[in-house]
């Protein structure tokens, strides 16, 4: 037993729910455990807020193996340029991992988006966008979500949601929509697509109620 966090499992059962737990993290290989994404194959994908070689967070792998599971780190942030603190679900798609660090990149660690892709028997990671802290917003703490041209949208608490355009592999970034405070402040969530091409999510301050700090908001962005 450790205080790192696990991953676990809950089945139905009878009239309740069993629980299983699949992984207990040590510190070594990871602590803090964010959501996680399943592929067609059973596998499972997360990141770490820490531990593992440098201790700024781990993107890792979990498969099923015989009546258990393996865990693979798939890569450990050095807190530089690359990025630190991967907070937030990753999303695994087309054989490529893409997530975001809430400290790190280029520009006074204001977080970055990145992309992890399998070549030459490893995982090598690519920053495609530095936060700058401006108006393209900071601390992008929630993941990313693709639609059905491979461009990726996220938020950052910098009070922004931004869509990262991929043209033939180089990625350019714009700011879809900043929040004012009455629609909402610190959009500290995942966004959520509808079948129609909307976003969802929540702000957790912001909106007409509980004073000057607000509430916080449920909103739908429509691109």
């Amino acid at each position: 037993m450790t205080n790192y966090g696990s991953v676990f499992k809950l089945s139905p059962s009878g009239r309740g729910w069993k629980l299983t737990t699949i992984h207990f993290f040590s510190g070594p290989d990871g602590g803090n455990p964010m959501s996680l994404f399943r592929d067609s194959k059973g596998n499972l994908y997360g990141s770490t807020g820490g531990g593992r070689k440098y201790g700024y967070g781990t993107v890792y792998k979990l498969s099923p193996s015989g009546k258990g599971w393996t865990l693979t780190t798939l890569y450990s942030f050095t807190g530089g340029a690359d990025g630190s603190l991967p907070y937030g679900p990753v999303l695994y798609k087309n054989g490529m991992i893409y997530g975001t660090t809430l400290y790190g990149g280029a520009y006074k660690n204001f977080g970055a988006v990145y992309q992890l892709k399998y070549s030459n028997g490893a995982w090598q990671e690519s920053v495609l966008y530095s936060f700058t802290g401006g108006t393209d917003g900071s601390y992008p703490c929630c993941g990313v979500v693709m639609d059905a041209k491979g461009n990726l949208y996220g938020t950052t608490e910098g009070d922004t949601i931004f869509k990262l355009t991929n043209s033939g592999g180089q990625w350019t970034e714009s700011t879809a929509f900043s929040f004012n405070g009455a629609d909402g402040s610190d959009p500290y969530s995942r966004l959520v697509w509808d079948g129609r091409g909307n976003l969802y999510g929540t702000t957790s301050y912001g909106g007409n109620y509980c004073g000057d700090g607000g509430c916080g908001t449920i909103f739908k962005f429509t691109p």
